[in-house]
């Protein structure tokens, strides 16, 4: 009934780049890769994930640990998406969003 409008919003806010939507300045937000398991860093340097986060549209989030991510390097995380929509969100230590995949 409503996704109509909640897609308008989501899209208005990617746009404008506010709110939830206000992108993280993290020179990895660049060259990071977010799978339904894992994120990867592409970069040719390591990035500090400390305190990053990955989120579903659900409540359930995971916070990874204190880790320096090696170029190549994988950090696998586990979420259940069930009724989430498949909507994932990662978001840096301050909690700007660096990426979502749906």
């Amino acid at each position: 009934m409503y996704s109509g409008d909640l897609e308008d919003a989501w899209g208005e806010c990617i746009e404008n780049q506010i709110n939830l939507c206000e992108p993280s300045s993290d020179i990895c937000a660049s060259c990071i890769l977010l799978t339904q398991d894992s994120i990867t860093n592409s970069c040719s340097f390591s990035c500090d994930i400390s305190d990053w986060q990955i989120k579903g549209e659900g409540r359930e989030k995971f916070i990874f640990p204190e880790k320096m991510l090696r170029p190549e390097e994988k950090a696998y995380f586990e979420l259940d998406l069930t009724n989430s929509g498949g909507s994932l969100f990662l978001r840096d230590k301050e909690g700007k969003l660096m990426l979502w995949k749906s």
